[in-house]
């Protein structure tokens, strides 16, 4: 054996240091709070000053995106209707920083409950909901997905500047 993996009788291996009580640590190993406390201060320091840069900025105020569309379907049928609606889709002109939500309940094995949510980060609202089948034809398909386009261009046009204030005031 060389002399680097001999041990001594009685001194665990260096990996058994932490957890196994009783041992001395090796030399300049020291306290861990303090290798630990000085890394999460700096870190600390830093997104404070980051932040402090961004609202001094003003780039906590401007959107890079205007709107964005998940798709939470499960089915075919929910992915089917969801490609329908991005289709049919227009944003409208002075409304930005928002986000629409498709999603979709199982209710049996041939049916689904399709949502549509508006919302931004705080505020999040269901304006439409429907019973989907994977009977339904295309032209069906296609006025349910205007039938919700209708309704969430709506409630953007009628509410979007409210919730923005409310939003402001938090």
């Amino acid at each position: 054996m060389s002399s680097k993996l001999k041990r001594r009788r009685g001194v665990p291996p260096p990996f058994l240091y932490s957890w196994v009580g009783g041992f001395k640590r090796p030399p300049g190993w020291g306290s861990p709070l303090r290798r630990v406390i000085p890394s999460f201060l700096s870190l600390l320091i830093f997104f404070f000053l980051f932040s402090l840069s961004l609202h001094q900025s003003g780039a906590a105020e401007v959107y890079d995106i205007d709107y964005y569309i998940v798709d939470k379907t499960k089915t075919p049928w929910g992915h089917k209707f969801y490609r329908t609606y991005q289709e049919i889709w227009e944003a409208p002109k002075g409304i930005k920083g928002y986000f629409i939500i498709i999603g979709e309940r199982k209710v049996s094995f041939r049916q689904s409950w399709v949502y549509v949510k508006v919302g931004d980060n705080i505020f999040n609202y269901e304006v439409y909901t429907s019973l989907l089948k994977p009977t339904m034809g295309e032209m069906d398909m296609q006025s349910k997905a205007l039938e919700a386009v209708k309704k969430t261009l709506s409630f953007l046009l009628r509410n979007y500047f409210r919730l923005k204030s409310l939003e402001k005031e938090l």
